[in-house]
């Protein structure tokens, strides 16, 4: 049985990013088996961080390579979204039900 683990990642505070990471990786190193979504909120605001720059910052691929070679089988995902507008919170929904 899988389990959801969400975090979530306020990418309009550029200050807290590094912190966000850091944060995330020991969250993902903590848990086994479980499904885990790093969740960038903000997406709507101005001079926010992108996905693809959140995945450079926490080393995306080296994170879900290691993921696999230590059969922690993680189901690892990032996603943008934005709780005012609602952009991308279908979608997140259904990740979280499929």
């Amino acid at each position: 049985m899988f389990l959801i683990n969400k975090y979530l990642i306020d990418t309009s505070n550029p200050s807290q990013m590094a912190s966000s990471c850091i944060e995330g990786l020991n969250l993902i190193k903590s848990i086994k088996n479980k499904r885990f979504l790093f969740l960038l909120n903000k997406s709507d605001a101005p001079s926010t961080y992108s996905k693809s720059t959140f995945e450079r910052m926490i080393r995306w691929n080296d994170v879900v390579k290691n993921d696999f070679d230590t059969h922690q089988r993680h189901r690892l995902d990032i996603m943008e979204c934005s709780a005012y507008d609602g952009n991308n919170l279908k979608e997140v929904i259904n990740w979280m039900f499929s």
